[in-house]
């Protein structure tokens, strides 16, 4: 059983691990953002308290915003909840207040006080085919909403 283990481990290594669905959603997201004018400063950016999934500045060269990225595979036979339950859907109004503080604390380490922030949600639905669905919800967190 270890020599299997290690057998595969070295597979792994040589023709890479298959990319996961967060994985996938956050590539397509950035891809997308860079095609409709976005300029990625920086992806997964990790803070004593948690992650934000990409961090850009708008077309308008000024606006620096935090885009929080959900994915999910939508499979026909899936239950029903995972078939029917968008990716935005599962922002909480938890979530919305980590997703500020953290905005909060880039803001603070970069400088950034006199620049325009926000914070938006990128939902990608990746189906079994290969294929995928952007929806970008811009200002889609906002201080009154996450109290």
């Amino acid at each position: 059983m270890i020599l299997a283990g290690r057998i595969r481990a070295a597979l792994l290594r040589l023709i890479g691990r298959p990319e996961s669905t967060g994985a996938r959603g956050e590539r397509l997201a950035a891809e997308w953002l860079v095609a409709h004018g976005y300029r990625i400063l920086g992806r997964n950016i990790r803070t004593g308290f948690g992650e934000l999934d990409i961090v850009a500045d708008a077309p308008d060269g000024r606006t620096i915003v935090a885009v929080e990225v959900k994915s999910r595979v939508r499979r026909i036979d899936a239950p029903g909840a995972s078939r029917s339950v968008a990716p935005e859907a599962s922002v909480t109004s938890r979530k919305e207040a980590k997703l500020l503080r953290l905005l909060r604390t880039l803001v603070e380490a970069n400088h950034w006080h006199d620049r325009p922030k926000r914070i938006d949600i990128i939902a990608v639905e990746l189906d079994e085919k290969g294929g995928a669905q952007i929806r970008h919800f811009e200002n889609a967190v906002r201080r009154s909403r996450a109290r």
